[in-house]
């Protein structure tokens, strides 16, 4: 099996050589300089954390490596429980129906369905014309009790485009509304506008998706292009690219620039806002609390011991 199938099959069998040892030895110096003084650290004691869900009073976190969902509460950001799942490799959770939520397993595609507290209430295997369901991503709600997920193919800039968005309806059953993107990554929908985000993460862009009442696409178009952006202050990554996505409570969307340590403030007509840094390189997620930015990741993927973390940007 290639080392480079996905993101995070990669994430402990990225070949060292790919990349020069002076850069690595810059990501060293730099993860063990402290945040900036408008970031706290609310947790490392992870190892590739992503999937951010702030739900309920609660933060969701999910950890691939450790098969774990790290459930945070939202005033003194202290774990509360730890959901341990077995054979998945989770990578997001998005409520689901009126009591439970979905988790993507990532790595066994297929999705999982638990209530808030971890308790098993059922497996979803493959889509209505009996497609399996690979490398199940990022997902979010569809405002009805359904998620919205992404499939996101093949982790290489030389793979075909095999991404895909899928819709799983509250009745659990799943959709493919969207192809042959290249690595469909981060997803977010606002139910008032009907505005269905994608990161189309190799391809380093955006796109939004208008939906009718029964979620069929009625218009497609590129939201925004990360190629323009400045380069960042990061040792080169190939696969950089936009990650999860979320939005503020003002609208703009919340994009995490993977491989970049960044994060960007996009305005719902496209414009970029902000661009803010953060002290990990592969950014997963961003998420938005009392109006400061949460946000996960890891130091660095280019190691076999790998060291993540979940973060607090103070936007005032």
């Amino acid at each position: 099996m290639s080392k480079r199938l996905t993101r995070r099959m990669a994430v402990g069998a990225l070949p060292l050589l790919a990349f020069e040892a002076a850069s690595i030895a810059r990501i060293r110096q730099s993860t063990a300089q402290p945040p900036p003084p408008n970031i706290t650290t609310i947790d490392t004691d992870l190892t590739y954390a992503e999937g951010l869900l702030i739900h309920d009073g609660q933060i969701y976190v999910a950890d691939i490596i450790r098969e774990q969902i790290i459930i945070y509460d939202t005033v003194n950001f202290q774990r509360q429980h730890v959901i341990q799942l077995s054979s998945c490799g989770p990578t997001s959770i998005a409520p689901f129906q009126t009591d439970k939520v979905l988790v993507t397993c990532h790595m066994a595609a297929y999705l999982h369905v638990m209530s808030p507290s971890g308790d098993f209430k059922g497996d979803i295997m493959r889509t209505i014309g009996d497609r399996p369901i690979p490398w199940p991503n990022d997902s979010t709600s569809d405002g009805e009790g359904g998620v919205f997920l992404t499939s996101s193919g093949v982790f290489d800039t030389n793979a075909p485009a095999t991404g895909a968005v899928m819709h799983v309806s509250s009745a659990a059953q799943v959709k493919v509304m969207v192809e042959k993107l290249h690595y469909a990554n981060g997803i977010t929908y606002d139910p008032k506008t009907r505005e269905l985000f994608v990161t189309e993460h190799l391809a380093n862009r955006i796109f939004v998706f208008v939906l009718d009442e029964l979620f069929g696409i009625r218009e497609r178009r590129v939201f925004f292009d990360l190629n323009g952006l400045p380069e960042p202050n990061v040792p080169p990554f190939p696969e950089m690219g936009p990650d999860n996505l979320h939005f503020r409570a003002n609208g703009d969307l919340i994009v995490p620039n993977y491989g970049a340590g960044r994060f960007l403030i996009i305005s719902r007509s496209g414009q970029l806002k902000q661009i803010v840094a953060v002290p990990c390189q592969f950014i997963t997620d961003a998420a938005e609390l009392d109006g400061d930015i949460l946000f996960t990741g890891a130091f660095d993927v280019r190691t076999r011991d790998l060291k993540g973390v979940l973060g607090r940007v103070h936007m005032g």
